[in-house]
């Protein structure tokens, strides 16, 4: 399954839609997940329906600000739970496997606001047992290494953050690709990057789904990368080939030539993940390892994406799982 996440900054121009038809031609989604679309109902029926999909939920937006949007195709049942103007949470279905739940949620830009955006997450993980993934922007970081640029964040908020994320028993799922999601759109020293955009999940999502990865994708028609999320049980990494999911990592010489590697390596070693020493060097190792497997695998696709372009060769139209799976070349990202 793919998910598609993107906080759009608009959605009302025919740029801002062809900007959102490649998106999702890119990534094939099976459920997209808008923030800040700017629209109302009858504008993203419209859209609904030229994109392909077969469902929809809306929050609307208010005035011109806000705005959210929950998409998907007719591979999955979705059923509503619960909707504000910063969340869609919804019971999703798939075939014959195990129901489970999406949150999308969408932080209060506005700092002092942000803390009552946290009692209503703390609220979310009472209502529901099911395992649960949430993902979008949440207008906040979790550590100083988020940011880069600009004021110094302020301690509490990032604490409450972290605090809120504990309350509610869920873990941050890590990313492949840049390091930050979002950017003020200037240059030199006034440019500030942050990585608002991310996923968590529960523990027992991350049993049903182990194989599971996201990738930061590029700017493109917004100051926020959109996220793509690829849900693996482990039905499907059996079956493109990931039954030893302890298989030995290998560090590969050629990547140490790579800017990308260094980054990631350098952010691995940058998160406080807690407990003494030892916990933290092995947490970090762990954590370093699976984002430089998931990180091979993404240059690997893009590298095919490209030799198909320059071959003039038309888009093979399939899902990111499916196309790994019959080029033989799926690499897990497993749990520590």
């Amino acid at each position: 399954m793919i998910i598609f996440v993107w906080n759009a900054c608009g959605l009302n121009s025919p740029r801002a839609f062809n900007i959102l038809q490649n998106h999702k031609r890119d990534s094939n989604p099976d459920i997209m997940f808008l923030m800040e679309t700017r629209c109302k109902q009858a504008k993203l029926e419209t859209w609904r329906s030229k994109l392909g999909f077969d469902g929809k939920l809306v929050v609307d937006s208010v005035g011109n600000s806000g705005g959210l949007c929950l998409f998907w195709s007719n591979a999955v049942e979705v059923d509503l739970l619960s909707y504000s103007s910063g969340h869609i949470d919804v019971r999703v279905r798939q075939c014959s496997k195990p129901i489970w739940r999406f949150s999308g949620f969408y932080g209060n830009p506005v700092p002092t606001q942000r803390k009552h955006y946290w009692t209503l997450l703390r609220r979310l993980a009472g209502m529901c047992n099911l395992p649960w993934l949430c993902i979008g922007d949440f207008n906040e970081i979790l550590y100083e290494s988020e940011k880069v640029g600009g004021l110094k964040k302020s301690w509490q908020q990032m604490s409450e953050f972290r605090e809120a994320l504990d309350d509610c028993s869920l873990e941050d799922m890590g990313f492949v690709g840049p390091a930050y999601t979002w950017c003020n759109k200037r240059e030199g020293t006034e440019m500030i990057l942050e990585r608002l955009g991310r996923g968590i999940c529960s523990h027992e999502w991350r049993l049903a789904f182990p194989h599971s990865v996201i990738t930061h994708m590029e700017f493109w028609g917004s100051d926020h990368r959109s996220l793509v999320l690829e849900a693996m049980d482990s039905s499907m990494g059996a079956k493109v080939g990931l039954k030893n999911t302890n298989k030995r990592f290998y560090f590969e010489e050629c990547w140490a030539q790579d800017h990308e590697c260094q980054d990631i390596v350098n952010n691995s070693w940058l998160v406080d993940t807690g407990g003494n020493n030892t916990d933290v060097i092995l947490k970090n190792i762990g954590s370093c390892g699976m984002q430089l497997k998931a990180w091979n695998i993404l240059k690997r696709r893009n590298l095919r994406q490209d030799i198909r372009k320059t071959k003039g060769c038309p888009p093979r139209g399939l899902s990111i799982c499916e196309t790994r799976f019959l080029e033989g070349n799926y690499c897990p990202r497993t749990s520590t």
